[in-house]
């Protein structure tokens, strides 16, 4: 028996398909009637047009109750992130994934500047990371303003430092004047590439006009160097955000948004150092950001806000409708992208209170590509999780749970009334799913029966054609009936 998702006309918003929020045991046809046929499963193409449903069951599992930007060693099972305190400081932190032995490196360090310490990022040998750093003297404005500004996830007056596994030693690596900044650090895989995001020109909502930086990594008498630094602004956009490198170290992954736009207009696109190709993966008019290849290069995990959030397009609109994101996965080439979690849904296994926002980010893989870690922000709160899946990109059921809805049993005559199937804009949409009196557990076909009245009148159980549904399960057909939005609220 197979599952086959649901995602129909009532969780579509705009040009987007929801992703199914919910699944039922439902076996595949090996038959088709005029009415009846295999319920599709929709991809989401380069272009971004469609949206691909994935189990909504992931094992999602709590690995720091405080923790914010995180980066897994994996040849050594450690994590190094950053932990958020009081009056505007934070501080870089590494303990093994089970969370054991968990140490400060920064925390009361003289060499360190005692304000935010964050964004941290392993180099592959284990022997250094390189972390954000907020510079003491550089300018900003008073108060909560400036130290969100200063936070490890905006950079500004942020300059990136290199420090040892053990925090004893420490390297400013670049000097920025006040109102510049640098963010996300990167290590290319071979570990002889640094990649960062930096300031060129202050001033703006986007905190000025980025660039990506990328040089030469190196040790020498046991001081990391950097070397041969370039500026690289592909296409010319007014924020990058890096995210680091391909496995083969020979693309950079960063996310963009356009001159004169904001966050919900944030894509993702890929650079060949060699070639000089770019390549945009994203288009969907979404806050797209965070992506990372799988160690073995063939899945790139990221967050979206897609289908779960209104459009902000000012940071004085984004308190009034907080940021909602959950996490995807697509084919390294940007085929095949399927949502693989609904953090925002509080009906899903793994769902929360998403009245505040979820937020999911900074991504980071384990060795095996099949797992990684990230942050994630309910609130104010930040935390760190381990999401895994199985190789193929599809979600691992948590413990003792299923793919079926709780109280559904696939029995003949089985009747099953008023199941949510999807919660667009916080209105629960209904479906009844009926098994025919001969199901015997082989595979069956299944008719989806949507009632008429032009979308705009009637529901599944008053449509002129609910009266043909005992024929159907006569003819050995599983039939789903669902209900959907009327428009304007639903209008395309």
């Amino acid at each position: 028996m197979i599952i086959i998702p649901f995602a129909l006309v009532a969780c579509q918003r705009g040009q987007f398909a929801r992703t199914s929020e919910l699944t039922v045991p439902i076996v595949a046809p090996t038959t088709t009637l005029g009415i009846a046929t295999t319920i599709p499963t929709p991809t989401l193409t380069a272009r971004g047009t469609a949206t691909a449903p994935v189990n909504a069951n992931v094992r999602v599992k709590l690995l720091q109750e405080q923790g914010g930007r995180v980066s897994w060693l994996g040849t050594k099972d450690l994590i190094a992130f950053d932990v958020g305190g009081k009056e505007g400081k934070s501080d870089v932190y590494t303990a093994h994934v089970d969370g054991s032995d968990k140490r400060c490196l920064t925390c009361d360090w003289n060499d360190v500047p005692q304000m935010q310490n964050g964004n941290s990022e392993w180099h592959p040998s284990g022997n250094y990371i390189v972390f954000q750093a907020q510079g003491p003297s550089l300018a900003l404005p008073p108060g909560p303003v400036g130290s969100f500004m200063a936070g490890p996830g905006i950079g500004i007056s942020n300059n990136i430092w290199a420090m040892n596994a053990d925090g004893s030693k420490t390297w400013q690596i670049t000097h920025v004047q006040s109102r510049s900044g640098t963010l996300h650090p990167q290590f290319s895989p071979d570990g002889k590439k640094i990649l960062w995001s930096e300031i060129a020109q202050s001033g703006g909502e986007l905190g000025g006009q980025w660039a990506m930086k990328l040089g030469d990594f190196s040790v020498v008498n046991g001081e990391p160097r950097v070397t041969n630094l370039q500026t690289l602004t592909p296409g010319n956009f007014g924020l990058f955000e890096t995210h680091g490198f391909s496995p083969d170290n020979r693309r950079i992954i960063f996310s963009v948004v356009p001159q004169g736009e904001y966050y919900y207009d944030m894509e993702i696109y890929t650079y060949d150092l060699t070639t000089q190709q770019l390549v945009r993966l994203t288009e969907n008019n979404e806050w797209d950001e965070h992506a990372h290849y799988s160690p073995d290069g063939k899945i790139i995990a990221w967050m979206s806000s897609t289908d779960i959030q209104v459009h902000s397009k000012s940071l004085a609109e984004m308190t009034r409708h907080p940021l909602k994101t959950d996490l995807w996965l697509m084919n390294a080439d940007g085929s095949n992208k399927r949502r693989l979690t609904h953090l925002n849904d509080p009906s899903a296994p793994e769902g929360k209170d998403a009245s505040r926002g979820v937020i999911v980010g900074d991504i980071s893989w384990g060795p095996d590509s099949k797992s990684f870690v990230t942050k994630i922000q309910l609130g104010r709160t930040e935390s760190i999780v381990l999401v895994e899946f199985d190789a193929q990109g599809n979600a691992v059921l948590l413990p003792g749970t299923t793919t079926s809805l709780p109280g559904i049993e696939a029995k003949p005559g089985a009747a099953y009334n008023d199941i949510t199937y999807c919660t667009p804009d916080g209105v629960p949409q209904k479906m009844d799913v009926v098994y025919p009196t001969t199901f015997s557990g082989k595979p069956t076909p299944v008719a989806v029966y949507i009632q008429g009245g032009a979308w705009m009148q009637g529901d599944k159980d008053t449509g002129t054609g609910a009266e043909d549904i005992p024929g159907i399960l006569a003819r050995g057909y599983l039939v789903v009936s669902l209900s959907h939005r009327p428009p304007p609220k639903a209008a395309a």
